[in-house]
C-alpha cells in the first residue's frame, strides 16, 4: 500500500478516488445542512457508496490500525460498514470496549496522521467513560459535541483538520473544528491557560443562548364560567341534594326556590321527556 508522507500528496489522491465512487460528493457536501433537516445524512450517502470492505482488507486494517498508533489489547477494532465516521462505545454483550472504523479507514491508513487523529479522539470518549454516560433525552447529539471538544483540545490541530476533511468536508468548503478556541468564545466562555472544560460545563454554556430555543407558548385563560340565572317557573334543581324546585322569584341575583313533591317532579319529567333538559343552581 503507498504511504503519503505529506497531507497534500494525501489528498491529492483521496480526493479523486473518492469522486471516482460519488461523482456529486461536493454538492452532498455543500448540500448537506439542508438535507439534515429533511432527515438526510448526506456524510452517510457519500460513506455508502464505497466498496464493502472484504474480510482480508479488514484484518489488514486491523493490523496496520494498531501499527500506526498505541490500542489497549483489550479495546477491540470493529469494521462498520454503515458508519461515516470512527466511533467508540461499550458491546454489553460482549463485555468489551470497541472502536469502530468506517470503510474510510482503508484509505486513511495512506497517511498515518489521520489514524493517530481518528484513534487519538475515540480513546478519549473510552478514557473518559462517556460511554457510561446517560444524557438527558434529546441531548445525545450536543452532549456528544460537548464531549468531542473537551477531548479535541489534546489532538495536534493540523491531524485533526485532515481527520474532519478525510470524514465531513474532502475540503470542499471551510468549517470551525470542536476546538476550545474555535468554540468555547461563541458559547460565552473564557479560554483557560491550561487544559479545557469539562464537558458537563460545556453543555450548560452551549444551551445558554440557545437562539433555536423555543419558548413554550403560554397556555390560554380559561374562559370565565357564565352563569345563567333561571327565571321564575323554570324547574331546577338544587344544588348539592337530590330534590327539585320552582322558581318563584328572583332577588338580588338569586333565585327563590319553591321545592316540589315527588309527584310534581314526576309530572314535570314526563312533560319533558323527549327533551331531557333542565337547568342547576
Amino acid at each position: 500500500m503507498e504511504k503519503f508522507d505529506t497531507s497534500d500528496e494525501f489528498f491529492d489522491w483521496f480526493l479523486p478516488t473518492l469522486e471516482g465512487y460519488v461523482p456529486n460528493y461536493k454538492e452532498l457536501v455543500i448540500n448537506a445542512p439542508q438535507a439534515a433537516m429533511q432527515g438526510v445524512d448526506n456524510h452517510r450517502v457519500i460513506a455508502s457508496k464505497l466498496p464493502t470492505l472484504t474480510s482480508d482488507e479488514v484484518e489488514y486494517v486491523f493490523e496496520k490500525v494498531r501499527e500506526a498508533i498505541a490500542i489497549p489489547n483489550d479495546v477491540f477494532l470493529v469494521y462498520e460498514k454503515e458508519l461515516h465516521t470512527y466511533a467508540s462505545g461499550y458491546n454489553a454483550r460482549k463485555k468489551r470496549l470497541e472502536i469502530y472504523l468506517p470503510t474510510y479507514v482503508f484509505y486513511h491508513l495512506r497517511y498515518d496522521p489521520i489514524i493517530r487523529a481518528a484513534i487519538q479522539h475515540e480513546m478519549g470518549h473510552i478514557l473518559n467513560r462517556d460511554y457510561k454516560v446517560i444524557t438527558e433525552k434529546g441531548h445525545s447529539g450536543c452532549a456528544n459535541r460537548c464531549m468531542d471538544i473537551r477531548i479535541n483540545h489534546h489532538i495536534d490541530r493540523d491531524e485533526l483538520r485532515d481527520l474532519f476533511n478525510a470524514v465531513y468536508y474532502f475540503k470542499v468548503e471551510s468549517f470551525t473544528m470542536l476546538v476550545p478556541e474555535e468554540v468555547l468564545p461563541s458559547y460565552g466562555i473564557p479560554l483557560r491557560k491550561h487544559g479545557t472544560y469539562s464537558y458537563q460545563v460545556i453543555h450548560k454554556y452551549y444551551h445558554l443562548n440557545d437562539k433555536d430555543k423555543v419558548e413554550p407558548k403560554p397556555k390560554p385563560p380559561k374562559p370565565p364560567k357564565v352563569f345563567n340565572l333561571p327565571k321564575v317557573g323554570d324547574i331546577v334543581k338544587i344544588n348539592k341534594t337530590s330534590d327539585y324546585g320552582r322558581v318563584i322569584d328572583v332577588k338580588d341575583a338569586k333565585a327563590v326556590v319553591e321545592k316540589m313533591t315527588v309527584e310534581e317532579v314526576s309530572e314535570h319529567f314526563k312533560e319533558i321527556e323527549d327533551t331531557g333538559s333542565y337547568s342547576s343552581i
